[in-house]
């Protein structure tokens, strides 16, 4: 009898740990979400998207970031790598990092964004910031030194 009542109160600490670890967005770092498409609003919170889409703000229409892989996730910022895809069917690949980490509601999230690519051997990047359910870019593709 001895033996349940220890393993179920472990159990249960091991479930209260978890619990506070994910409500802490210092402890854990899948506590910081991003919201990954325009339209889908703060329901629909996502850590380490496979995909980032991105609002009316982009040139020529929509842009893409596509089969992101996260080289780096802490709780202040995010970095990783995949392909973007415009609208007009361009696509090359690019690196992504998210920061500046803000609170809607007690949720953490990203809201900032930076999209670097090489273009003709030129390193080039341009700036999303999350308003309004969407990714609205504050920053044209620009040279890097």
């Amino acid at each position: 009898m001895e033996l349940i009542r220890r393993t179920v109160l472990a159990g249960a600490v091991a479930v209260l740990a978890v619990l506070l670890t994910a409500a802490d967005p210092a402890a854990g770092s899948t506590a910081v979400r991003v919201v990954p498409w325009e339209g889908m609003g703060w329901q629909n919170m996502m850590a380490r998207p496979s995909a980032v889409y991105t609002g009316r703000n982009a040139p020529n229409g929509r842009a893409y970031m596509l089969f992101i892989t996260w080289d780096d996730w802490r709780a202040a910022s995010a970095a990783g790598h995949g392909y973007v895809q415009l609208a007009h069917g361009r696509e090359y690949r690019a690196g992504i990092v998210f920061y500046r980490v803000r609170r809607h509601r007690g949720l953490f999230y990203f809201s900032r964004m930076t999209w670097t690519r090489h273009r003709h051997g030129v390193k080039e990047k341009t700036r999303w910031a999350f308003w309004d359910k969407e990714w609205v870019r504050t920053q044209p593709w620009h040279r890097v030194q």
